[in-house]
């Protein structure tokens, strides 16, 4: 029988999910769609060949552990399709919608139908999955569906926890010392930044907050303007759409007024580890960042990137990364009790281009989302941005209690006018 503990991020994303439910929501929108049954196969299937996809989390005296379930059954709701924008409530719905993690399994998956185009809703529970895996799995069944070959041996073990791969000098003894150094860091960063915003606003915790979406583009032309300009500042675009969005919530929010502000990036560990990990297993291989950076009124969206890629190197240099994977359950411990504080005001997760093809045999992909359930410890305003088709799809998601959806979209089209604002600007 498949059984291995949770790692220390698992244990910290359960932790979270115990508080407020923790969910990574997929949405694939598909023409000429497979009809329900044909979408039910495709998915047993799956089911079939992935160990995280039949598993429950069992816990006895605090230490849970992933154990497979007796029998396995396929969580597939086949619902009909009324409007073009139906998935949006059910994705929305399904953010704040727990799953069972005694019972399992850790996925479920609603088939809005219609002959002509479909709509499927994939939500997991964030302890199986990480950004690079869901990519394989909505491929892996794309393919399958296509009857194309899907590439992918059966596995039969659950893929190892993050912790057991890292480089030796953030296991066994030498760990010690490096945590000791990455604590001390950010103890000084957090004194730095309480002192700071003393007598300054701080987004408020707000008990029972839900999670809200909207989706946004950037178009062909000004996406390919930013790529070509962030290589020319030796930028990366991760780090520079994650400064704007920041910049929009310090304009409109904080009034533009001189401040520290918070934002968190997620480092995939995937090809740090040894052996790497592939894609090819469901798994959460990844790690939290968060980094703060001083901004006013006169800071270009240049300037601001160009600080936050220097944190960001520096980071990493360092080894930051595994360090913070190692302390995310204590961290999520701590904010969960004291429920006083946010964690950032802005999180931003880049993914690249997708995985998924445009056409998969007769089925054509129209649109592909994610979400991932916020908490009211979290961040104002998060998203996670792909680049489709030449342009840059933004799917983002905010907390009913911090703002309404009038308010979420003027600060998604203030993020595309820093985009645009910045084009031309110097640096």
């Amino acid at each position: 029988m498949l059984q291995r503990p949770l790692g220390t991020l698992e244990r910290a994303l359960l932790l979270s999910d115990r508080h407020s439910p923790l969910n990574v929501v997929t949405v694939l929108q598909l023409e000429a769609p497979p009809s329900p049954e044909a979408m039910a196969a495709a998915l047993s299937e799956l089911q079939a060949s992935q160990p995280a996809l039949r598993v429950r989390i069992e816990s006895r005296a605090e230490r849970p552990s992933f154990v497979e379930m007796e029998s396995s059954k396929l969580p597939l709701s086949v619902l009909g399709r009324p409007a073009e924008d139906a998935w949006l409530p059910l994705a929305e719905a399904e953010l704040s919608r727990r799953i069972d993690v005694a019972a399992g399994p850790l996925f479920r998956c609603a088939y809005l139908f219609h002959p002509d185009r479909a709509d499927l809703i994939c939500t997991f529970q964030h302890t199986i999955v990480d950004a690079p895996s869901i990519a394989w799995f909505l491929d892996q069944l794309l393919s399958c569906l296509a009857g194309q070959p899907a590439g992918a041996a059966t596995a039969s073990e659950l893929l190892p926890a993050a912790q057991t791969s890292f480089p030796a000098a953030f296991r066994g003894p030498s760990l010690a010392l490096v945590t000791a150094g990455y604590a001390s860091r950010q103890l000084r960063e957090e004194v730095a930044y309480r002192w700071e915003t003393r007598s300054l606003r701080e987004p408020p915790v707000h008990a029972g907050a839900a999670s809200r979406i909207l989706t946004a583009e950037t178009d062909g032309e000004l996406t390919s303007a930013l790529v070509r300009r962030t290589r020319k500042e030796g930028v990366t675009l991760n780090g520079l759409l994650n400064a704007a969005m920041l910049l929009a919530v310090h304009r409109r929010l904080y009034g533009a007024r001189p401040r520290p502000m918070r934002t968190i990036s997620f480092p995939n560990l995937r090809p740090f580890v040894s052996p790497p990990a592939q894609a090819d297993s469901l798994a959460a291989y990844f790690s939290m960042q968060r980094y703060t950076i001083r901004l006013d009124e006169r800071q270009s969206l240049w300037q601001v990137a160009g600080k936050l890629h220097a944190q960001i190197y520096t980071s990493l240099k360092q080894g930051d990364k595994y360090v913070a994977h190692l302390m995310s359950e204590g961290l999520i411990r701590m904010v969960t009790r004291l429920r006083s504080v946010r964690l950032a005001m802005t999180a931003l997760s880049y993914t690249g281009v997708p995985k998924v093809r445009p056409q998969y045999g007769p089925i054509r992909v129209r649109g592909l989302h994610g979400f991932i359930s916020n908490v009211d410890f979290g961040p104002q305003y998060t998203a996670q941005v792909s680049l489709t088709s030449g342009r840059l799809v933004w799917d983002i998601v905010y907390l009913d209690k911090d703002m309404d959806h009038r308010q979420a979209r003027a600060l998604a089209d203030e993020v595309q006018e820093v985009l645009r604002s910045a084009v031309n600007a110097p640096a």
